[in-house]
């Protein structure tokens, strides 16, 4: 045995080798500290490999848009959001006044033509609409105004529709009315939503009288949402000193309307 001192003076420990087992010792520590490290390595390289990812968020926000329709025509929308719910307005065209009636006598003036009815207002609300589906939309044309001694034309329904099925419509007023040449009473208003009036009377001329006042045409119907609305009929034919003074055509009505408010997630 072979007792070795340790070269500081202070210490008095002492160390005693045999058969190099202080450098065996010391390589096994060695050894055990990197075999620890290695391990160690391993077990947290697999934790984070079997670590759960994150859960993916996702943040939708409340919007609020609209689309309004007020020519006469065929259009579409599609709204890119989810949970749709929305406010839909549709109105129908309003009808043609009928135009005044024509005079041909010097003995009478004539009836004015009846003013067209207003198409009908339509509300739905709380509608459920799909997301990315395409929706088409008719606004209807307003009728024309009759031309002299001829009726206005009727105003044409609104409607949205998708893939060919009507979902929500509003039908047109009807145009107002005229008559036979030289009648001194005012032609009938055309039916609506609103109906239009009739027109209103000429008159016969009585003895040494030169003039008679045409009949005023009827006033066109108007609708609670004032779209939509009825033309007024045209002024019969007035006696002006024994002279003839042509009748006036009937007004054009309004077109129909179309409004989709709406609220969605984005």
């Amino acid at each position: 045995m072979i007792r070795i001192k340790p070269k500081s003076a202070q210490s008095k420990k002492t160390y005693i080798a045999g058969n190099n087992s202080a450098t065996l010792n010391t390589q096994n520590m060695k050894f055990k500290v990197f075999l620890i490290v290695v391990i160690t390595s391993i077990f947290l390289t697999d934790c984070k490999e079997k670590e759960d990812p994150a859960p993916e968020v996702i943040i939708k926000i409340q919007v609020t848009d609209s689309f309004v329709f007020a020519k006469s025509g065929d259009f579409s929308f599609e709204i890119d959001a989810s949970d749709i719910t929305a406010t839909i307005s549709v109105v129908g065209a309003g009808g043609g006044g009928g135009g005044g009636i024509i005079g041909t006598k010097k003995t009478n003036s004539t009836g004015g033509g009846g003013g067209a009815g207003s198409g009908e207002v339509k509300l739905f609300e709380d509608i459920v609409l799909t997301q990315g589906a395409t929706y088409s939309v008719k606004v209807g044309a307003a009728g024309n105004g009759g031309n002299t001694g001829s009726h206005g034309g009727d105003g044409l329904s609104s409607n949205i529709s998708l893939n060919s099925d009507v979902l929500f419509s509003a039908n047109g007023g009807k145009g107002g009315r005229s008559d036979d040449v030289n009648v001194v009473n005012g032609a009938v208003g055309g039916e609506g939503f609103v109906n239009g009036k009739t027109g209103g009377n000429g008159e016969f001329l009585g003895t040494f009288s030169f003039n008679g006042r045409a009949g005023r045409g009827g006033i066109g119907g108007v609708n609670t949402s004032n779209l939509g609305n009825g033309g007024d009929g045209g002024i019969g034919t007035a006696i002006v000193n024994l002279t003839l003074v042509d009748p006036e055509e009937g007004v054009k009505g309004n077109n129909g309307f179309v409004k989709v408010v709406w609220t969605g997630l984005k």
